[in-house]
């Protein structure tokens, strides 16, 4: 049943990815339009759901959970950063092709999969993995497109997606909640994140000679490395630790995090590319490789998973 809702909702994503690449195709906008809405998406879609996702009564149970997928996300980075090292040095492969294996598309998608398959109450989780992963994105994803570059701290640590994670982290723990307009504001633009990446990664492909890139060979090894190696190595490993059985809904929270390994690279990945001088045709179209495949690969790993 879960891999029946996952494929329906990852068609739904495709569908409006379309409507992005037809946007552009039809001349109504260009490609070069979509910068305004990575801008709108980095930095005005993604604080808002992180707020939202905070707001819950912090009980025992989401204490125990909150504590268990966050320390899952850590883990689960940690290994993507060994990944990393390893392999730069022995495949060569080129910082939008690392960052694309090791970055997945956990907000933009497994959000509002989420949100369909589990309830709205199980939302606080995925977020667990999509707070530690913006981190990692703004640290270590960003040094490394902007190598060549003083790293600017200040500008790090003042970023409106790590205020937004310290902001929402304070409110759980004060036990604060916003009044429920605000919070129905901060939940309907948060709920957009998903559109909004697909609608840029449409518009992206709608301006490049998709043709002459998925010719590349380089695009299926890194969908390969990013569908099928990544969440095959994270399944190995949460079976064989039996991590399921450590705090009540174990088996829910995995499956969480177990999703956001197994889905597309990262929509974030093609936005800092195209933000900070990358190859951003590259990385859409290994972007839109992978989101095409997904359809087939995330299902068939949900229900490995579940055996």
């Amino acid at each position: 049943m879960i891999s029946l809702l996952l494929f329906y909702k990852i068609l739904e994503l495709l569908i409006i990815m379309g409507m992005g690449y037809g946007i552009v195709k039809s001349g109504i906008l260009k490609a070069d339009d979509s910068i305004v809405l990575s801008k709108v998406a980095l930095y005005i879609v993604s604080p808002c759901i992180i707020l939202y996702a905070f707001q819950v009564d912090f009980t025992d149970q989401v204490k125990a959970g909150l504590l268990y997928s966050s320390l899952l996300a850590l883990g689960v980075h940690f290994l993507y950063l060994a990944i990393n090292k390893i392999i730069h040095v022995t495949l060569g492969f080129n910082v939008v092709e690392r960052m694309s294996i090791i970055y997945s598309n956990a907000g933009n998608l497994i959000i509002p999969i989420v949100v369909s398959i589990l309830g709205p109450e199980w939302l606080i989780y995925s977020i667990a993995f999509m707070a530690v992963q913006i981190v990692f994105f703004w640290t270590h994803c960003k040094f490394q497109f902007c190598q060549n570059e003083t790293f600017d701290w200040r500008s790090m640590l003042t970023n409106v997606n790590l205020v937004a994670i310290a902001l929402g982290v304070l409110s759980l723990l004060l036990e604060i909640h916003y009044p429920k307009e605000i919070n129905d504001i901060l939940g309907s633009v948060g709920n957009m994140i998903g559109p909004v990446c697909m609608l840029v990664t449409g518009m992206i492909v709608g301006g490049m000679n998709f043709k002459a890139i998925i010719g590349r060979l380089a695009v299926y090894k890194v969908v390969f490395f990013r569908l099928v190696l990544m969440p095959a190595l994270f399944l190995i490993l949460f079976k064989s630790l039996g991590l399921a059985s450590l705090v009540d809904h174990g088996q829910d929270i995995l499956l969480i995090t177990f999703l956001a390994i197994g889905t597309p690279s990262a929509s974030t990945v093609v936005q800092f590319a195209q933000v900070y001088g990358g190859d951003a045709e590259y990385a859409g179209a290994i972007n839109i490789m992978s989101l095409l495949l997904c359809i087939i690969s995330m299902p068939i790993f949900v229900y490995l998973f579940s055996l």
